[in-house]
């Protein structure tokens, strides 16, 4: 099983070549042996450092810092990227069309109206390009509207109430893709 310490003198007395008697158990049968200090520090440090070390090894890119600190960098959890632990704003002005590289972020959509009164900015979501678990908000922060349309019939858009487009300035659709090809889409939307 292991090391047993059998006695430890007082604290005090205690010097690098003292013995102490140390107990050793394998299967049934127990051996009992002299160690001095240094000998038994040596063993329990190189103990403590071979795990510190094991410990070390095994984490990935060595992300965590095993004495406390902050995690800084960006963090790669699988393919998805975890930027600095916030939100990447963006804005755009015109039609665009969602890509992989937008995953958690923020999207300010910003138009002014036109001539036409149902001008819009839309969203494209194409086929086989966002990854399961992409999630993005889209907000309304100019006159016009947004809608969420789709490049193809295989793409599924969901929501409770088949609304597309942003209500009125500052509503926000919230955007998730949920299995390949199929996206859940909800918020302040008509």
């Amino acid at each position: 099983m292991g090391t047993t310490i059998v006695q430890l003198p007082h604290a005090p007395s205690l010097n690098s070549d003292d013995l102490i008697p140390i107990s050793k158990v394998v299967g049934n049968s127990r051996t009992t042996y002299n160690t001095t200090i240094s000998e038994l520090a040596d063993r329990i440090n190189g103990t403590v450092n071979d795990s510190i070390s094991n410990i070390s090894n095994s984490l990935a890119g060595g992300y965590l810092p095993l004495a406390g600190g902050k995690l800084s960098g960006d963090l790669d959890l699988d393919n998805h990227l975890l930027k600095r632990f916030r939100a990447v704003v963006s804005t755009v002005t015109t039609n665009t069309s969602l890509v992989s590289s937008q995953n958690g972020s923020i999207i300010l959509a910003e138009k002014s109206p036109v001539v036409t009164p149902d001008d819009r900015i839309t969203i494209n979501i194409n086929k086989n390009t966002l990854p399961v678990g992409f999630n993005v908000v889209i907000i309304q922060t100019g006159d016009m509207q947004v809608k969420i349309v789709k490049s193809d019939s295989s793409v599924f858009i969901v929501n409770p109430d088949n609304s597309l487009s942003t209500r009125q300035k500052y509503s926000q659709i919230n955007l998730c893709v949920i299995k390949d090809n199929y996206v859940w889409v909800t918020g302040d939307m008509v």
